[in-house]
């Protein structure tokens, strides 16, 4: 694997603001009902926060509302400028069924040495990836997802359980490619050694 990574180019994305997020007691929920409040942290550009707390605290819904999906009950969230953030949903929902992996990934980058570089590197099957998404296990779809998000450009990157469905290899992959990530990464994963190996910081979330 390092010498697999050792001969890819750097993964490259715009520089953004020094901070390219700020929570400012921040308050979200759903209904007017609060998950999670009082939220507050300056997350500097190039570092990897792992977001920790009970299951119904509010991790996803947090890295929701970064990306403006969910508007705050209080408080404000801050992006700097030049922010380009990508997401990888639970489950990689948010693929088309009938594209291929390649295809996949097309849309965002046009360099099809290096996506294939970047599927291989993640550990699916040369012969996949111009399969249709809908014929992939959970697996390979979150392969394709994370290959997206990594040829995309994003300089913020919010990950919502990656590792789910990946294999020890994959996992593996993963992590020494997110290392060597320039931008800022915002993780969400009960993956305790993955997330030990990756984060620079933590924020904890209480119920």
């Amino acid at each position: 694997l390092r010498a697999i990574l050792g001969h890819l180019p750097p993964l490259a994305c715009a520089r953004s603001g020094d901070v390219p997020v700020r929570l400012h007691n921040l308050s979200l929920g759903y209904g007017g009902t609060p998950v999670l409040t009082g939220l507050n942290a300056a997350i500097r550009r190039g570092e990897r926060w792992a977001i920790h707390g009970p299951n119904g605290a509010g991790k996803s819904t947090l890295l929701r509302a970064i990306l403006g999906h969910l508007p705050p009950l209080a408080g404000a969230i801050e992006l700097a400028p030049n922010v380009h953030p990508g997401y990888f949903a639970q489950e990689a929902e948010m693929l088309h069924p009938a594209e291929s992996p390649l295809d996949a990934c097309l849309r965002l980058s046009n360099d099809r040495t290096w996506i294939r570089t970047i599927l291989a590197c993640l550990k699916l099957p040369r012969h996949l990836a111009e399969t249709p998404i809908r014929r992939l296990s959970l697996g390979e779809r979150s392969k394709t997802a994370l290959a997206q998000l990594l040829v995309s450009g994003a300089n913020l990157l919010l990950l919502d359980e990656p590792t789910n469905h990946l294999e020890i290899e994959a996992r593996h992959a993963l992590l020494e490619t997110l290392l060597q990530y320039p931008g800022t990464v915002l993780l969400v994963s009960h993956d305790d050694a993955f997330t030990a190996a990756l984060a620079t910081n933590h924020l904890e979330i209480a119920v």
